[in-house]
């Protein structure tokens, strides 16, 4: 940071060869920075005043930084009380970090009005201030995060004093800094030359930063997956005894009695006797069922824990080669570009877009929670699919067209499944990956095969007082499901909740 007798210096360069300069144009090419461009005497300069955190500053620039397409609201704001007026001085609170330029402008009704922007060049959170003639705060660039609020004073004397110890000015700096002079933008010019690289290290060291971060979050995310993944194939180590218990039940089957609590039978392959566990609620041959289901459920259910393994894995091996490929960013944007790439695919999460200005923070209203979730088909079109019985009456009778196509596992609970209309028939796959979801969002054993009616949303009614969720079909089609783990994998895969 900048000491206060380097901050005079700086100030007694930019008070000679800007005051009297008229502000033609405001620009904030950062969310910490702002730059003037000033013109005296056909004489065009930019002035830099930066509240970055690292770097805390204001010198001239040769040529000033592109800004973003959309201006920041501290930048809207300086455009409309600065532009037009005249930089009066430059000048430093006595023993503080804090520069003061002083303009003459003119309000609203075009009476003059004297307005100072104050670079507030010290602590954790440095900040520019925009304030009128009694020191009232007008505006901030740091908004919300600021120490000053809109319509608060800030203090206008200097502080206490202080020993200002053996200051000598720019000796941190290294021997690399010497201007020759400190006047007609020569310091500026040291200034510009000596923080400019700096500056754009720490906002690359940042980035990447930041970037490696959340490449380590996403990748402790995809390995927790592979961890309860791995807990499930785990389970299938009891497909071999349910096989050998079910056979062996199989072959006494007669022998056992209503109400048994274990039977003794002889395993024939290694001869000796086995005690299995029974159900007493359950008759002789549902014993045998119970473990021939339960073994095919698993046997099924591997399938696809096996195919999402194989996503998840393939998910890691990217995290790691974008990792690498991020060491190879040598700049700010070159690691940009990165994100932009690893967002695209899906590696790392879209950034959220910054917190709208007050102004309109109060205008708007929150979105409201939609009904249904939506998923994206291998046709590349939206299926829509209820959350809870009510909202399928909302997706239903609300949400959904006549046309639009609707469907439901037949004999189990669960979610309305619509398929917006596409003036043609439904594409098979389509087809297809609505059933899938349908029956894996009820209540009906996702190993088995499941009929799944299909329909026009007009062919669906619901009765006076019916529960929620609960409809009737005027006519409807019947489709044959059998369970493909690689296309639900592929689809819960594809979930786009918000829309």
């Amino acid at each position: 940071m900048l000491t206060p007798s380097e901050l005079c210096l700086v100030a007694a360069e930019l008070n000679g060869t800007c005051a009297g300069a008229k502000v033609r144009k405001v620009g904030q090419p950062t969310d910490t920075a702002i730059v003037l461009r000033l013109s005296r005497e056909g004489d065009d300069r930019g002035l830099l005043l930066s509240a970055s955190r690292r770097f805390p500053r204001a010198h001239l620039v040769a040529t000033p930084p592109p800004n973003p397409r959309t201006p920041p609201p501290f930048c809207v704001e300086l455009r409309a009380r600065l532009e037009g007026s005249r930089l009066v001085s430059v000048e430093t609170l006595p023993r503080d970090r804090v520069l003061v330029a002083t303009f003459d402008a003119r309000d609203d009704s075009g009476a003059p009005r004297r307005l100072h922007l104050r670079g507030h060049f010290f602590g954790s959170k440095p900040d520019l201030l925009l304030v009128d003639a009694d020191h009232t705060v007008i505006a901030s660039i740091l908004g919300a995060e600021s120490r000053f609020s809109r319509g608060t004073k800030v203090p206008s004397g200097p502080p206490p004093a202080r020993d200002p110890g053996s200051d000598v000015p720019f000796s941190g700096f290294g021997e690399d800094f010497s201007p020759r002079s400190f006047e007609n933008g020569d310091l500026s010019a040291a200034l510009e030359a000596w923080f400019a690289p700096r500056e754009s290290d720490a906002e690359s060291a940042e980035l990447r930063s930041e970037c490696a971060k959340d490449l380590r979050e996403s990748r402790k995310k995809q390995e927790k997956i592979l961890e309860g993944l791995a807990k499930d194939l785990a389970a299938l180590d009891a497909i071999p005894t349910l096989r050998r218990e079910g056979e062996l039940l199989k072959s006494v089957v007669h022998s056992i009695k209503r109400g048994q609590k274990s039977i003794k039978v002889t395993d024939w392959e290694t001869g000796a006797p086995v005690e299995i566990a029974l159900d007493p609620s359950k008759t002789p041959r549902e014993e045998v069922s119970a473990r021939f289901d339960e073994m095919h459920r698993l046997e099924r259910s591997g399938e696809a824990v096996a195919a999402r393994r194989g996503i998840v894995e393939e998910r890691i091996a990217a995290i790691d080669a974008a990792a690498r490929t991020l060491e190879a960013a040598v700049d700010a944007d070159a690691i940009a570009e990165w994100r932009r790439v690893a967002e695209e695919r899906g590696i790392l999460r879209k950034k959220p877009a910054p917190p709208p200005p007050e102004s309109s923070k109060r205008k708007e209203t929150p979105e409201p929670r939609k009904p249904h979730h939506v998923f994206l088909s291998k046709d590349g079109l939206e299926i829509l699919v209820g959350r809870t019985a009510s909202d399928n009456d909302v997706l239903t009778f609300k949400v959904a067209a006549g046309n639009d196509w609707w469907l439901h596992v037949r004999d189990y609970p669960g979610s309305h499944v619509v398929i917006r209309d596409t003036g043609a028939d439904i594409p098979e796959q389509t087809l297809l990956d609505a059933a899938a979801l349908a029956v894996h969002f009820s209540k009906a054993d996702a190993a088995s095969k499941h009929d799944v009616s299909w329909t026009r949303r007009k062919f669906v009614s619901k009765s006076k007082g019916a529960p929620a969720g609960q409809v009737l079909l005027s006519t409807h089609k019947t489709l044959r499901l059998r369970p493909e783990p690689e296309r639900l994998a592929r689809l819960l895969n594809h979930d786009i909740p918000k829309r």
